[in-house]
């Protein structure tokens, strides 16, 4: 079965060479293997992608990271003031509702105070992009890609046979199916997924591209340093919600996050609430100790049992503990703020790289 073919164009002599067409489908270790073959595969030019997926002239500027930052901090900020509160009233505190839902109405309001609108900006060409429907189709514009391999070619001195020439356009080839075929996964998960229920154009662009470049990119393996130069390219060249990929990385050494378990939030597949988000949010934001977390959260509060049995070692935060996660919670069952919330941790991140 041919899985890559030509679409107004013959399919290159390299594309599938001797590693044939599966070559280019992600690895088991990800969850959107499951939707590899829902989409035919079309290798075609630049004009036809710009005809079936129109150019878009807008996007965030790189300068609303700065922003993004501000308001993680105020958030971070309330929470962590009221988590010094209950610590200082000691393990007997009490559930203070009044101390709770001034936390949740000022974190509330700094979270739907950004509100980023797109701007003209230079866009690079489509050099892939996803077509949903009843024919789902991923496209690949085959010079611009090209292109793109001789730009990183001349921004490394190796010597480049003809071998290593076209290794490097098989992997950027790899690259960019595997980026679509995560909006395919998305695309066809149910309509009340955070994916499709969420308006916020920040949220939906940040989460959903930064989570599709940094899984495609964990399939992008060759050395001489070509790794870090395509890296650099996406990071510099191309817009916020992509070039942020790299924080999920960053989470996965930080904290163990399992981007899979995040995917499958976004994509709404049979998970009960945002407990694993809760976890995410608590310890990129230094609320509990950053610990690796148990396989998968089910329930709030088998979280809250499972952190119980951890803070054993420190009797005395535990009751501090439990509030604040309690007030996370409270917080998390808006669930449009949650996702906003770590789109903005995700863009603020990406001072980093700035």
């Amino acid at each position: 079965m041919k899985l890559i073919k030509g679409n107004g164009i013959e399919v290159p002599d390299w594309v599938s060479h001797y590693r044939g067409d599966m070559y280019y489908l992600p690895s088991h270790r990800y969850i959107i293997s499951l939707a590899t073959l829902r989409a035919k595969i079309y290798l075609t030019t630049g004009d036809k992608i710009d005809i079936v997926c129109p150019p878009e002239r807008k996007c965030f500027s790189k300068g609303l990271i700065w922003e993004a930052r501000r308001v993680v901090n105020g958030v971070f900020g309330i929470l962590r003031e009221s988590l010094s509160r209950f610590v200082k009233e000691g393990p007997e505190v009490k559930w203070n509702k009044e101390i709770i839902d001034r936390a949740l109405s000022e974190v509330g309001r700094l979270i739907d105070s950004f509100k980023p609108e797109p701007r003209d900006c230079r866009l690079l060409p489509a050099i892939a992009c996803y077509v949903g429907g009843s024919s789902p189709t991923i496209y690949v514009a085959i010079d611009r890609l090209e292109n793109l391999a001789r730009e990183i070619e001349g921004k490394i001195d190796i010597d480049w046979d003809s071998y290593y020439k076209e290794e490097l356009k098989r992997m950027l080839l790899k690259h960019f199916i595997i980026h679509e075929i995560t909006h395919s996964f998305i695309d066809a998960c149910c309509d009340g997924c955070p994916a499709k229920s969420i308006n916020d154009e920040f949220t939906r662009r940040v989460i959903e591209e930064s989570l599709a470049t940094f899984i495609a990119f964990k399939h992008f393996e060759l050395n001489k340093g070509i790794n870090e130069v395509f890296k650099h390219w996406i990071i510099s060249e191309e817009t916020l919600e992509y070039s942020v990929f790299w924080v999920w990385n960053h989470l996965e050494r930080l904290i163990n996050v399992n981007v899979n378990e995040v995917l499958r939030l976004w994509a709404g597949l049979g998970v009960e609430n945002n407990a694993y988000l809760v976890w995410i949010m608590s310890s990129v934001g230094h609320l509990i100790p950053v610990v690796p977390p148990p396989p998968f959260f089910r329930h709030f509060f088998s979280f809250i049992h499972w952190l119980e049995r951890f803070s054993m070692k420190y009797p005395s935060l535990w009751k501090a503990l439990t509030q604040i996660m309690r007030l996370i919670d409270e917080l998390c069952r808006d669930s449009r703020r949650l996702w906003k919330l770590l789109a903005l941790c995700i863009a603020s991140y990406g001072l980093g790289r700035v």
